[in-house]
């Protein structure tokens, strides 16, 4: 049905399953992506599109010039918001939800925030919650998430994933599942404070991952998600892999960057801010953090 509104999907051939190892996985992948698009194709929408993601947040290593195609998440988007318009749909930004509006045991549609007034959006076929997270919710976070992770320090959610949609629908009785869980990445905290997804740079073949005693404990190419549930496993066993420690050489970092570096840029700022250490010498870098000494036995 999408696809008859225009909405067009590649099939990401040589992306392998996120769980290779496993029976029945296959190395080709089977998954679809989004179809490239030019920059042009979003002239004429109504609603702005956000801008590509910088390295260092899950965007590419490489710089995107400004003809370049839009891909990826932004290309989807794209392609959803001109099926929208084509069918005569309003989109309305800058709207929070509020609550539904519950009639005779039914919701029948939600009340909004829009312009500083309350509006009510009725929808007598019913109300479809989705609604995300909830990133930025303290109260559910302290509910319901694992305990190194009960704030939001880490966070790469938008500032408005609070879960509004899902306690709305929690005061009507629904059924939850799943809410210990999330959608996993590791990450590091930049010099400006700000959490970095780690994506393609766990994947780069000179480096490792060790935990606070020097040890490597994970496969440092597993998939973003899957590396937060065995993060979480170790812990449990005793691991002290939180904080963990992502060790390179200069070479690897000449080549490939890493998080908001790009190959050849300068680490200088990111080591006086302390978000990375650097040292001639394993012996050296080893006397780096708490008990980091095994790195040099």
């Amino acid at each position: 049905w999408l696809e008859s509104q225009g909405v067009r999907f590649n099939f990401m051939r040589g992306y392998p399953d996120y769980h290779p190892e496993r029976p029945g996985a296959l190395l080709t992948g089977r998954a679809v992506t989004p179809k490239a698009v030019p920059p042009s194709y979003f002239d004429g929408l109504d609603v702005p599109v956000v801008g590509k993601l910088p390295q260092g947040d899950g965007g590419p290593p490489m710089p995107v010039l400004p003809d370049y195609p839009v891909f990826g998440g932004r290309a989807m988007i794209g392609m959803l918001l001109t099926a929208l318009k084509g069918v005569g749909a309003d989109v309305w930004t800058s709207t929070p939800f509020l609550d539904v509006v519950v009639e005779d045991d039914r919701v029948v549609g939600v009340t909004a925030s829009r312009e500083g007034e309350v509006v009510t959006i009725r929808s007598p076929k019913g109300v479809l919650l989705a609604s995300g997270g909830f990133d930025h919710n303290t109260a559910l976070r302290e509910r319901f998430c694992h305990e190194p992770v009960k704030h939001d320090r880490w966070s790469l959610g938008v500032a408005g994933d609070t879960g509004d949609g899902i306690e709305a629908g929690m005061r009507l009785g629904a059924a939850t599942d799943l809410m210990e869980d999330c959608w996993w990445a590791p990450g590091v905290v930049r010099p400006d404070g700000g959490p970095s997804f780690l994506l393609y740079e766990r994947a780069a073949p000179t480096g490792i991952m060790v935990d606070q005693d020097g040890r490597r404990w994970v496969n440092e190419g597993v998939s973003y998600n899957w590396f937060g549930h065995l993060m979480l496993e170790a812990l449990e066993r005793g691991v002290p892999c939180l904080p963990s420690w992502y060790v390179f050489d200069s070479y690897a970092l000449s080549r490939y960057g890493f998080a908001g570096l790009r190959p050849e840029e300068d680490p200088t700022p990111w080591v006086e801010s302390g978000a990375m250490k650097r040292a001639d010498t394993v012996e050296e870098l080893a006397a780096y953090g708490q008990k980091v000494g095994a790195l040099s036995g």
